[in-house]
């Protein structure tokens, strides 16, 4: 999963991302622009699909290192979004 990212450039603030996030983590600046919480983001990516601009895309996504992950499940313990599942 990646966290959404939002190009300013694109975005018209018309805040069909912010009614449509489910973790209220989208607000429309003053001067116009969406913002993304991360703290909050869940990554659902629902912004995407609800962003009739297109301004809003897939952040970079985040891997693990089977070479050094010893598979004992914290990641997926503090995983906000349940994205993660030891033995993957």
């Amino acid at each position: 999963m990646a966290k959404p990212v939002v190009d300013t450039s694109v975005c018209v603030g018309c805040g069909s991302c912010e009614a449509g996030c489910p973790a209220e983590a989208i607000k429309v600046s003053d001067d116009g622009v969406a913002v993304i919480d991360a703290d909050a983001c869940v990554e659902c990516l629902a912004c995407i699909d609800n962003c009739p601009a297109g301004a809003i895309s897939e952040g970079e996504k985040y891997s693990i290192d089977p070479a050094i992950c010893v598979d004992c499940g914290t990641c997926a313990d503090v995983c906000p979004s349940g994205a993660i599942a030891p033995g993957e």
